[in-house]
C-alpha cells in the first residue's frame, strides 16, 4: 500500500497517527467525538481492524469528489465530517 496516496496534501489522521484521550478512549482525530474503542482494547487492535480500514474505505469512496480537478491534491480534504461510527 503506497500511502503517500492517502495522506500527501491532506491529513494523516487515522492513517499514520491517532489521538488518545485522557481516559483512553481512542479515535482517529483529537477534533472527533466518535471513538473506535479504548487503550483497554489494544491500541494495535483498533488501529488495524476499525480506524485505519475506516478511513482507507473513506478515501477510497468519495465518489462526490472524484471529479474534482483539486481532487488529486486534496484527496477530499478532511474526512471528520464522513465518520459517524465505527
Amino acid at each position: 500500500l503506497n500511502q503517500n496516496k492517502y495522506i500527501d496534501g491532506n491529513c494523516g489522521a487515522g492513517i499514520l497517527w491517532i489521538s488518545i484521550s485522557y481516559n483512553g478512549k481512542i479515535r482517529n482525530c483529537p477534533h472527533s467525538d466518535i471513538y473506535a474503542g479504548t487503550i483497554e482494547e489494544g491500541l494495535k487492535k483498533i488501529y488495524l481492524t476499525k480506524l485505519k480500514p475506516h478511513i482507507l474505505n473513506i478515501y477510497n469512496n468519495l465518489d462526490e469528489c472524484k471529479h474534482c480537478l483539486g481532487y488529486k491534491e486534496c484527496r477530499g480534504g478532511c474526512h471528520l465530517n464522513k465518520i459517524k461510527n465505527y
